[in-house]
């Protein structure tokens, strides 16, 4: 499944940073899209990887204009995967992250939970709701939504 997000950064994240923008690619096996019937195992495995990109803030500071950097984030993540009904799942994922800020290149860890639900056999929506810590970095946290394709 291919994925367009959006993405809030909220707390801490929002001070510095005002809009996110991200792709992904997700695996699962025959667990996207509208079902043809209630699956008899609804929990199954999840994967996950994509790329998101943070546009920095400008403020002004002791009279003189500032702007943060443009922040970078890839992840790659495994986790679980709920049907719900033949419409809609829920995932929990966790993984490793690297991020980019300005030439400062970091690993770190990363989590998301995000649900679905598919209008059509391969296009849906989903909230989600994002994790990321890397060292020498508060928690950073977005919200966004994204548009999904099942291919």
């Amino acid at each position: 499944m291919g994925s367009l997000f959006i993405h809030l950064p909220i707390g801490e994240f929002a001070s510095t940073h005002f809009i996110g923008a991200g792709v992904g690619y997700s695996w699962s096996n025959k667990r996207f899209g509208v079902q043809i019937a209630r699956l008899a195992r609804p929990i199954s495995f999840s994967a996950d990887a994509g790329i998101d990109f943070f546009a920095g803030r400008s403020e002004k500071v002791a009279g003189y204009q500032f702007r943060y950097g443009s922040y970078w984030y890839g992840h790659v993540m495994g986790g679980m995967i709920y049907n719900v009904s033949r419409k809609a799942n829920i995932r929990l994922l966790a993984g490793p992250t690297v991020s980019m800020y300005k030439n400062s290149i970091r690993a770190g860890i990363g989590a998301r939970v995000d649900g679905s639900y598919y209008f059509t056999e391969k296009i849906g929506i989903s909230p989600v709701v994002f994790f990321r810590k890397h060292e020498m970095t508060s928690a950073l946290w977005s919200v966004g939504v994204s548009a999904n394709y099942v291919f």
